[in-house]
């Protein structure tokens, strides 16, 4: 199971590579231990807002390409999960997933939404 913040840790790492950052720097630019940046780049921690924002500054990018999934990595945790932590309770979990259920259906049907508002618009020769 690939969990949100391992693929943040792994988009991380490889930004830096290819940036020939250190950890060292990451340490310096955040103000944190280097423990702290080891929980970042082994996939222990879990990340705010704040801390992507501080990080893909550091890396002169955006917050999305830190936490792109991209296609081949699976994750049995929805990106909703992501800054929650780990779920230990039946009870939260079953929350989750329907969290998770009404947001599906909350995108369904603004896309039926959409293609209705569209479908509606007069047909032009192109």
């Amino acid at each position: 199971m690939i969990d949100m913040n391992t693929i943040i840790a792994k988009n991380i790492h490889a930004i830096m590579q290819k940036q020939n950052k250190k950890q060292n720097e990451l340490v310096q630019a955040l103000d944190i231990s280097q423990d702290a940046v080891s929980q970042i780049l082994n996939g222990t921690h879990t990340f705010n807002l704040e801390e992507l924002k501080a990080i893909s500054q550091f890396l002169g990018i955006e917050v999305k390409r830190i936490v792109d999934i991209s296609p081949g990595q699976s994750s049995d945790n929805a990106i909703s999960r992501a800054f929650m932590g780990k779920v230990t309770t039946d009870s939260a979990r079953d929350t989750l997933d329907i969290v998770e259920t009404l947001s599906d259906m909350i995108v369904y049907h603004k896309r039926i939404r959409q293609n209705g508002v569209a479908m509606m618009q007069p047909w032009g020769d192109d």
